[in-house]
């Protein structure tokens, strides 16, 4: 069953997208709801979806050979999670689980792939809004790198702490 347009519409990445376009994601999504802990992927599963956000909180985590994960980012309501769908070899490559119990929209990617072939205006709109949200959350990074600042992982007496 997809998810109903006016869910969909109210999603901050697809702010000031024409309509049609919320219409045709909203044949491509449905609603999902995770259980705190539960996982959304991991590392290395096919990467079949775009996930929007929109209830709970989802961390995302790195494998920290050779045996552990260190989490890299905290998402929340409004956030997007994943563009793995969108280049080949279509893998995700991080870990994601539910911190607390999260609905989501899954929006299929091949079905959206399909449909920004069929008309690049949409691929356009798609690849503009991923290129703004990858740039702001690289210009976060880099300001939590500043001096005084520290990245999500950081080292304080030799141990691992998560900021």
């Amino acid at each position: 069953m997809s998810v109903h347009t006016s869910i969909l519409a109210k999603q901050p990445f697809l702010e000031h997208m024409e309509q049609r376009y919320v219409r045709m994601m909203s044949d491509c999504g449905v609603m999902q709801t995770y259980d705190a802990g539960t996982h959304i992927f991991q590392s290395g599963d096919p990467a079949t979806h775009l996930y929007l956000i929109t209830q709970g909180k989802v961390i995302l985590e790195l494998d920290v050979p050779p045996h552990s994960s260190a989490p890299f980012e905290t998402l929340g309501p409004g956030d997007i999670l994943g563009w793995g769908w969108l280049i080949p070899p279509y893998r995700w490559s991080f870990h994601a689980y539910a911190l607390t119990s999260a609905e989501i929209i899954a929006l299929d990617g091949e079905c959206l792939r399909h449909e920004a072939q069929d008309d690049l205006h949409f691929g356009f709109a798609l690849l503009d809004r991923f290129t703004r949200i990858l740039l702001n959350r690289l210009e976060a990074r880099s300001e939590r790198r500043k001096p005084g600042g520290c990245n999500m992982l950081c080292f304080q007496e030799k141990e691992l702490v998560m900021r």
